[in-house]
């Protein structure tokens, strides 16, 4: 896991023409692309990178995430 978001964050720091390259090879930068980091959008190489499940699963995982902490918080608070 750790290894995936190293390798992710790397993934982040290239330029347009490394995602483009990725994405689809031999394709160039699209001058009216847009990338945005919230929500995860990126058009530079003309057509969206980013799947359509990939928002809703940072929201849902953000929340479960949340709900874990208050529960365990409260468990703890309510054996104190």
């Amino acid at each position: 896991m750790v290894a995936f978001l190293f390798l992710l964050a790397l993934g982040s720091m290239t330029d347009a023409d490394d995602r483009c390259t990725i994405a689809s090879p031999g394709s160039h930068p699209s001058p009216g692309g847009v990338t945005s980091l919230w929500p995860l959008h990126d058009t530079t190489c003309g057509p969206e990178l980013v799947p359509a499940f990939t928002n809703p699963l940072v929201i849902a995982s953000a929340a479960l995430c949340l709900a874990l902490v208050a529960a365990s918080s409260y468990r703890r608070w309510r054996h104190d």
